[in-house]
């Protein structure tokens, strides 16, 4: 074949997918039973129906670093009517930067390290002020805050004189009133409970928990507030890490409970939330493992809830029994993570008695774990991933006592691996990708006929990956990346669409369905299993027919304890006529192949009993197109041991 031809050949089939992709932005059917896309229903001559109203538009927010190049927003904060966030320039320094949702008011607000980037974290809004920690290459990391000027963008405190820097950067910053909360380190005391005002007089300790240089707070990163008190896990030689209270004074600094007696950790790996006047928590006593427990704030009225999985053995955590998950308030109830021998890590509810706490959904029935990822509440109901041997990943949702899968947005055992689960209008917006579209912005109104993609933002099987979907007081802003800009910053102005009311649909004959060109309809998708994961996965399409065939695959790895799956990229394969397609490449960089062999050598480390807990599996979804337009999309599980 020419090049000549090769260029009208590739012009014609990205005619034909752009036309297909048209027909299934955002809609699916029904047929025979099962749910399928849009286009495939167009093909088996099935009229598609419309997707649940959403009246939305997604937009890019600018392109700050002009070209491909991207300035991969991240940490978005809103304070007021301004969004913070942190972002790249032309020589990729990550600073601080804002924006109002327009071009013309994105910009960066200071650069605090002039001879380099100053990493800004932990952005925090209190009242109208922004307090983060950065380095600005003189004073170390500190606490600094910024009203949105580059005047107005300060140094708080050099807590730690000199370049050692004081504010830690694993240690949230919380808001307490009208002040702000953290761990600051200085030489002699270690880490420790600080407040500030904003003003370098007003940010001082509040008190040195633990005596001498190790310090109370080397692990300050589950802290929840409950009425005037910031509840937190502090750490003192004789008690280990417990919970503790402040006010924001030294007198009213003070340890709950020394939960699990002496030094042992009785409040370390935990997740906290308010529900109402009263502390949820998880907590290990030494006898019952780690459960569910709730506070008032005293000794007295700081209490385990139920022993779920009795004896030893934790009932409550997070991913698996480790307690990283973190758990919601809800409709006055408190969701959290809870495992028993008989159902593996599921979601719970707790209303804080013994008789109402209880499992609420068992979604991968038996002993295996659908082990439940991003607790969101919108209104009263609660949502979140979970996976089960049937459908893999998808989005479920509780209300109350129940729950139930959502949709099974990619059909089957595969999944579209839901994430950045975020409240916006009234509705959830997330992250997923159900083989078609790539990974893209999906929407819900909590219905699955009104669960659909948002915006198909990088046309194709690569998706521009949404994420840090963010709530700006009512707004909607996330990152995504295209071909053209690199990753940027994006918005969408949400406006909830009234449901229009139903009118019965008279029923149709059914048409013969369109045949499909049977290169496409008999393609093969083949793959070595296992495979050993360095690089590189190798998946092999082969058509039944001599015609030319192009090929374009991605793919996500799970590895066990891991909050989002790896993805893996790949370039298009296109035969020569003879029937096969050169093997497609499927790539994850080097951080995170280093990853996979980890994951990959403790599954061949376990024993049999745990070596189904440690699976690693790739899922590679194949777009198969001919030159008539036609394609096809298989789907293929890689195993890797």
């Amino acid at each position: 074949m020419g090049a000549r031809q090769r260029q009208k050949l590739l012009k014609r089939r990205k005619s034909a997918a752009q036309a297909a992709r048209a027909r299934a932005r955002t809609r699916k059917v029904a047929v025979t039973g099962t749910l399928v896309t849009a286009a495939a229903a167009a093909f088996a001559g099935v009229a598609p129906a419309q997707a649940g109203p959403v009246d939305v538009t997604p937009r890019q927010v600018g392109d700050l670093v002009a070209g491909t190049a991207s300035s991969d927003p991240v940490l978005l904060t809103a304070v007021g009517d301004t969004t913070f966030f942190v972002a790249a320039d032309a020589d990729g320094d990550r600073e601080l930067w804002k924006t109002d949702g327009t071009a013309a008011g994105s910009q960066r607000v200071a650069d605090i390290n002039p001879g380099g980037p100053s990493y800004p974290s932990n952005l925090t809004a209190v009242g109208g002020t922004l307090f983060f920690t950065a380095d600005d290459g003189t004073h170390g990391r500190e606490v600094w805050k910024s009203d949105g000027t580059e005047a107005g963008t300060t140094l708080v405190k050099d807590v730690w004189p000199g370049t050692g820097g004081g504010a830690q950067n694993y240690g949230a910053l919380n808001k307490l009133g009208d002040e702000l909360l953290f761990a600051a380190y200085r030489p002699g005391t270690g880490a420790e409970l600080w407040k500030s005002d904003g003003t370098d007089a007003g940010t001082v300790l509040v008190k040195d928990i633990n005596d001498g240089y190790n310090g109370g707070l080397g692990y300050f990163n589950r802290a929840a507030v409950v009425g005037d008190s910031l509840f937190f896990t502090a750490y003192q030689d004789a008690t280990g890490y417990e919970l503790w209270k402040s006010d924001g004074t030294e007198a009213g600094t003070t340890l709950v409970k020394d939960i699990w007696p002496g030094r042992d950790w009785g409040v370390y790996y935990t997740t906290m939330a308010a529900v109402g006047g009263t502390l949820f928590l998880t907590a290990d006593d030494g006898t019952h493992g780690r459960e569910l427990w709730t506070s008032d704030g005293t000794e007295a009225g700081t209490t385990l809830v139920k022993d779920a999985w009795a004896g030893p053995a934790s009932g409550a955590g997070g991913y698996g029994w480790y307690g990283y998950g973190a758990g919601v308030a809800a409709g006055g109830a408190f969701y959290f993570t809870g495992r028993n021998e008989d159902t593996g890590t599921e979601l719970w509810r707790s209303d804080g008695t013994e008789a109402g706490t209880a499992l609420v959904v068992d979604a991968n029935p038996g002993t295996d774990s659908s082990y439940p990822r991003e607790l969101t509440v919108v209104g009263t109901s609660v949502y979140f991933s979970g996976q089960n041997r049937v459908s893999g990943r998808e989005l479920w949702k509780a209300d109350g006592a129940s729950a139930s899968m959502l949709s099974d947005l990619a059909p089957g055992s595969f999944d579209s691996y839901p994430y950045d689960l975020t409240e916006v209008g009234g509705r959830l917006w997330f992250s997923a990708d159900r083989g078609l579209e790539g990974r893209e912005l999906w929407t819900t109104d909590g219905t699955a006929a009104n669960t659909s993609v948002a915006a198909d933002i990088w046309s194709g099987i690569d998706g521009s990956n949404p994420s840090w979907i963010t709530n700006a007081n009512g707004e909607l802003f996330f990152t995504a990346a295209t071909e053209a800009a690199g990753r940027e910053l994006w918005t969408a102005g949400v406006a909830p669409a009234a449901t229009p009311t139903p009118t019965p649909t008279p029923t149709a004959t059914p048409t013969a369905p369109v045949p499909l060109d049977t290169a496409v309809s008999g393609a093969v998708v083949k793959t070595k299993a296992p495979q050993r994961q360095g690089k590189k996965l190798r998946v092999v399409v082969r058509a039944t027919a001599s015609e030319s065939i192009t090929a374009t695959g991605a793919g996500m790895i799970t590895i066990a304890g891991r909050t989002k799956a790896i993805t893996l990229r790949t370039t298009s394969a296109t035969s020569t006529g003879s029937g096969d397609v050169a093997s497609l490449s499927l790539r994850v960089g080097k951080k995170a192949s280093k990853k996979v062999l980890r994951a990959v050598d403790r599954y061949r480390d376990a024993s049999a009993k745990d070596k189904s807990k440690y699976r690693v599996k790739a899922k590679v979804t194949v777009l198969i197109a001919d030159e008539a337009g036609n394609k096809v999309i298989r789907n293929v599980v890689v195993k890797l041991v």
